[in-house]
């Protein structure tokens, strides 16, 4: 049963999205598109590419030669699907193109400013695994992206230059 909850993720989410959560979970986050055939387009992220500014804005980054950059200029909507316990909710709002970061490696940064929340779950059938990744493989490269993007967050709500 889908559940409206405003424009704001539940603190279960929050929690290990803020930026002060150094140690992400292996989650996989799901962030849809509108493709230019007018279909969603699919583009797997982990909580090492998303991060929360408040409970309705979140930043993310996507390769900056993907499909998913190019719908994201184009349409400028998403809806990033975040695991909860024994639920899914559905982040959807209006993006912006932030920042595009070189190092560790070349990244572009946008916020998803939050307009609804939807929770998707049942008590009669929940959840009870979600999808991972081998955090053994790219956890690393990972984590260095997730601290460059972070840095360069701080720098710009800051008004440094970059």
């Amino acid at each position: 049963m889908t559940e409206e909850l405003g424009n704001e993720i539940s603190e279960e989410c929050l929690s290990f999205l803020r930026p002060e959560t150094k140690s992400r979970r292996n989650l996989v986050l799901i962030l849809l598109t509108i493709g230019e055939t007018g279909f969603p387009h699919v583009c797997l992220l982990s909580p090492y590419q998303v991060v929360s500014r408040t409970r309705s804005e979140l930043c993310f980054e996507v390769y900056p030669s993907s499909r998913t950059k190019r719908n994201l200029d184009s349409a400028r909507k998403a809806t990033l699907i975040i695991p909860e316990s024994t639920a899914l909710l559905y982040a959807s709002g209006e993006t912006e193109h932030l920042i595009d970061l070189i190092e560790p490696s070349p990244q572009s940064v946008y916020t998803l400013k939050v307009s609804s929340v939807l929770r998707d779950g049942s008590e009669d059938a929940p959840i009870n695994s979600q999808m991972t990744f081998d955090a053994s493989v790219i956890g690393l490269d990972y984590q260095k992206g997730f601290d460059a993007m972070l840095m360069s967050l701080e720098s710009k709500k800051t008004g440094a230059s970059d």
